[in-house]
């Protein structure tokens, strides 16, 4: 199950190969007739094996992992989460539900219907029907019996994993180790030198106008980060996974959440305070993934099962670009305790470095307790956090206090702030103007190349509004046979990036 490579050990595990092994040797003990009993031992020999597979090891007691510790529980979750993906549950359960719907025939449709399904789809019907039954029962039904609703909990719901999960984990050493790597990397973010300083005022304003942003061209960086900062949802959230529904009071529902136990979070529901009108965030949603490029890449997730992969597609098409919008946007208004900007955009644009998507969910969190507290809420503020970002437990909070506020803000100020609005504009017809103005410019009109040039680029503008100025796109702008690359450029290659950098300094490369 290993191949040669460089590096720890000169080993590394394959996990693919253990991965199907494992899926097959499960799926045989199934078709081979074996008892509930049979197969939760063999899934006990099994998990065993597969520990010792990620390991890298060779079985023997106290040797070394060849792995890291972080890539082993990495790859004892992925397994875990192929299992339930695959559709695997407990032959215990099964029996055990099959019994219940025999007993009582007034369910035994609803029951049946469960029985037929993988593992995720079941366990969230089965969590319906408890909660229906629940619903239904009476008090005096309570005094006479044990509830059908307690007895579907404990005997059903509760066993619904396959054998192996339980056996499947880390040793206890495994388990400290983990916890000490984790408590290390907490301590490391929080170290004085690294600390970073917002403005409350500054970060809630500019949320509205990132929400009704166009999706065209790269516009749908904007967008997508305004989401974020508004509701401290993670990428794979905001453009995939979870539902947004506005709410009274300036509050929004979401329902589905990454990082939970394989694919559970996405039933899951928790209403948060909303750093913008929850209504523009609704709509900057539907905007954000019904936009060409990003209705494409979901028909791409949503061809796939597995969550690793549906999030390495994501995570593909957009990480780069939407950190490099982070950086542009949040770069000089993110400090250090000395005052210096932690990313200051270099004009024709560079490398984001500093200031990554993923910190529009500190700032959220950050700035929806400022507004908690001005306005007298009494929750402390690792609580608040928490519950804000749905985690599952208290301690999580400690990794995101590295931001420190500028300053208090009173309940006055976040009135006021909350008071900005903002409204979805097509601008395509002004940029095309600008467009015109910038080419009767000295830098434009005293060279001839440039002059033709930028005839080109408001043509390209007048026919797409989403058309992004940028050197490859008037590199390849022209098909050609002669050209070694198939394309003509517009002008000489080596005049492209300056002209090029007069658009972006005039801020009218991409759609307004």
């Amino acid at each position: 199950m290993e191949k040669k490579a460089g590096g720890r050990g000169n080993k590394i595990v394959d996990l693919k190969s253990v991965t199907e092994m494992t899926l097959s040797e499960m799926q045989s003990f199934r078709e081979d007739g074996k008892s509930t009993r049979e197969i939760n031992q063999a899934e006990k020999r099994l998990a065993n094996k597969v520990l010792k597979d990620l390991r890298g090891t060779d079985g023997r007691k106290n040797i070394t992992q060849f792995i890291k510790i972080e890539t082993f529980n990495r790859y004892v979750t992925r397994i875990r989460t192929k299992v339930r993906e695959a559709g695997f549950t407990n032959p215990a359960y099964e029996n055990k539900l099959s019994g219940i719907a025999e007993k009582y025939p007034q369910y035994s449709e609803e029951i049946n219907a469960i029985l037929e399904l993988g593992y995720y789809q079941a366990k969230a019907s089965l969590k319906e029907l408890i909660q229906q039954i629940k619903e239904a029962e009476t008090k005096d039904s309570k005094l006479k019996r044990i509830n059908l609703s307690e007895r579907l909990t404990k005997q059903c719901l509760n066993e619904i994993d396959p054998k192996i999960l339980s056996h499947l984990v880390r040793s206890d050493e495994e388990h400290q180790e983990k916890n000490n790597l984790a408590a290390e990397r907490v301590e490391r973010y929080q170290d004085a030198d690294l600390d970073r300083v917002y403005d409350y005022q500054e970060i809630v304003s500019l949320i509205p106008d990132l929400l009704t942003t166009t999706t065209a061209g790269d516009g749908w960086q904007r967008v997508a980060l305004g989401v974020a900062l508004a509701t401290g949802r993670r990428s794979y959230e905001v453009f995939y996974l979870s539902t947004f529904e506005a709410k009274q009071g300036r509050k929004i529902k979401v329902t589905g959440f990454a990082k939970k136990k394989a694919g559970e979070g996405e039933y899951e529901s928790v209403t948060i305070p909303c750093l913008a009108d929850p209504k523009l965030v609704e709509e900057a949603v539907a905007r954000l993934r019904s936009s060409d490029r990003i209705a494409s890449l979901i028909e791409r997730i949503d061809q796939v099962d597995s969550y690793d992969e549906k999030n390495e597609i994501l995570n593909n098409s957009v990480h780069k670009q939407s950190n490099d919008c982070a950086s542009r946007v949040l770069g000089e208004r993110i400090k250090t305790t000395d005052g210096k900007a932690v990313l200051e955009w270099a004009e024709g644009g560079k490398r984001a470095t500093g200031v990554p998507f993923k910190l529009s969910r500190d700032l959220y969190v950050n700035c929806a307790y400022q507004e908690y507290a001005a306005n007298g809420g009494k929750v402390k503020q690792d609580k608040f956090i928490r519950d804000s970002l749905h985690h599952a437990d208290i301690k999580t909070a400690n990794s995101y206090k590295k931001l420190h506020s500028k300053d208090d803000v009173t309940a006055k100020e976040v009135k006021q702030t909350q008071k900005i609005k903002a409204e979805f504009k097509d601008l395509s017809g002004k940029r095309v103007e600008k467009l015109e103005e910038l080419a009767g410019t000295k830098a434009i009109a005293e060279k001839k190349a440039f002059i033709k040039a930028m005839d080109f680029v408001i043509e390209q503008v007048k026919a797409d509004s989403t058309y992004t100025v940028s050197t490859y796109n008037l590199r390849n702008a022209i098909p050609s046979e002669t050209s070694k690359s198939g394309f003509k450029p517009v002008i000489r290659p080596a005049l492209i990036g300056e002209f090029v950098k007069l658009i972006q300094k005039a801020e009218l490369d991409q759609p307004m």
